[in-house]
């Protein structure tokens, strides 16, 4: 749920570029839910490489190699020089936070969902400020949505209609229905 709650507390949405920092299953689950929100392209930066082919295999548009590549060169590249509109950070780096005041463009977003074992992590602030950058930060609970168990004591039912082209969800529950969402593959 964390990964979900990272997209939804930017309200990511269509033509919005965004880079996903460690590739584990909270970062996988933030690019999927990066995707389903319509973003344009999610590059997901590890510097694990099994990690890193496992976020490719499940779509990644992008995977960086921080060990051997450098991310900051590469999220440019690929975002031809203009930097991205968000940032999930679930590696829980001092080094990736500040990786990711780089990766962006001028009124971006970062969502801190990775904790560092310290506790602490200091953060260019002086580059922060200049890119006018927002920061906010996601727990399990962010939302109110409930969790899928939750979800199915209570009585939501979860179908899917799919396609070549597209994959329609449609979420509903005792007196709500909310409405489908299509998800282009």
């Amino acid at each position: 749920r964390v990964g979900m709650n990272g997209a939804a507390v930017h309200e990511a949405g269509p033509g919005q570029v965004a880079v996903v920092t460690g590739s584990g299953g909270i970062g996988l689950v933030s690019r999927r839910a990066l995707k389903s929100r319509g973003v344009s392209k999610v590059s997901v930066v590890d510097v694990l490489a099994n990690r890193l082919a496992k976020a490719k295999e499940r779509g990644a548009d992008e995977v960086i190699d921080g060990s051997k590549e450098d991310g900051v060169a590469m999220v440019r590249k690929y975002t031809d020089g203009a930097g991205c509109d968000v940032v999930i950070e679930t590696a829980g780096s001092e080094q990736s936070v500040a990786q990711a005041v780089q990766y962006t463009k001028k009124g971006a977003c970062i969502v801190i969902v990775g904790y560092s074992r310290a506790g602490t992590m200091t953060i260019p602030t002086t580059l922060a400020a200049d890119k006018e950058l927002t920061f906010k930060t996601v727990t399990a609970t962010a939302t109110s949505t409930p969790s899928p168990s939750s979800r199915c004591r209570q009585g939501w039912r979860t179908s899917r209609t799919s396609s070549r082209k597209s994959t329609a969800w449609t979420t509903s529950r005792p007196g709500l229905t909310r409405a489908s969402r299509t998800r282009q593959n």
